[in-house]
């Protein structure tokens, strides 16, 4: 497991991403453990069944994604993913 600082974190953010798909990282906040960052190809979450649906659907309801990435991210076609989701 490696650790990042939260003053870290937000300074170079590509580098705890890039230890994350290797390891978990534990990020730390004021000498505290806060935060657990799993990088979800290298742990095979991402692939396993219904996550991506899953998350994808997620996202877009919360307005963090488009119809159209949502539907990019859970690897399905368009219209489908349409149908899944309302």
């Amino acid at each position: 497991m490696k650790t990042v600082n939260v003053s870290g974190l937000k300074n170079n953010p590509s580098e705890a991403l890039r230890m994350a798909n290797t390891d978990l990282v534990l990020v730390m906040n004021r000498n505290e453990p806060d935060a657990l960052m799993v990088g979800l190809k290298s742990s095979n979450i991402i692939d396993m069944p219904g996550v991506r649906k899953a998350l994808a659907t997620a996202l877009f309801k919360e307005g963090d994604l488009s119809l159209a990435r949502a539907a990019k991210l859970a690897d399905v076609p368009l219209a489908s993913f349409i149908r899944m989701s309302f």
